[in-house]
């Protein structure tokens, strides 16, 4: 079986209609009826018209995002990079995705970062947002991200 295969197969389900595979999130991501769920049919979140997150971020007025997810260099990099595009800031999780092949997640981030926006572990992003959040709390689901 290949690696790559097995160490991903918690994302992947049986989907609505028989014999169908469809993308869902992992069971135990910490989720609440106040995130926002959107639902994309391309590689990048926000190629117009294959998904509404652009939308749903900007009545919120959202500027900043996180990626995190698989596979660092299909979709959240496709995803990234268009986010940078429209001027969104985009920290790319580096810990928190997961790339195609060996050196295919490391050429991806580090493209990103000297060219696009910025890579950070976790631990450091979870850091920075205690330090600007009000009171330093964080829901750690903040993080999370559906490809």
């Amino acid at each position: 079986m290949d690696p790559w295969d097995s160490s991903l197969q918690f994302f992947f389900q049986d989907g609505p209609y028989q014999g169908e595979r469809s993308t869902t999130l992992w069971p135990e991501l910490d989720t609440s009826r106040q995130d926002l769920v959107a639902v994309k049919s391309g590689a990048s979140a926000f190629f117009p018209g294959k998904c509404n997150l652009k939308e749903q971020l900007d009545r919120l007025g959202i500027d900043t995002l996180l990626i995190a997810g698989a596979v660092t260099n299909i979709c959240c990099e496709s995803s990234a990079r268009d986010a940078v595009e429209l001027d969104y800031k985009v920290i790319m999780v580096s810990d928190a995705l997961s790339g195609h092949a060996h050196g295919l997640h490391e050429a991806t981030l580090a493209t990103f970062y000297r060219i696009f926006g910025d890579v950070r572990p976790s631990a450091e992003v979870i850091e920075l947002l205690g330090k600007t959040l009000p009171g330093g709390s964080l829901r750690t689901s903040t993080l999370g991200s559906a490809q």
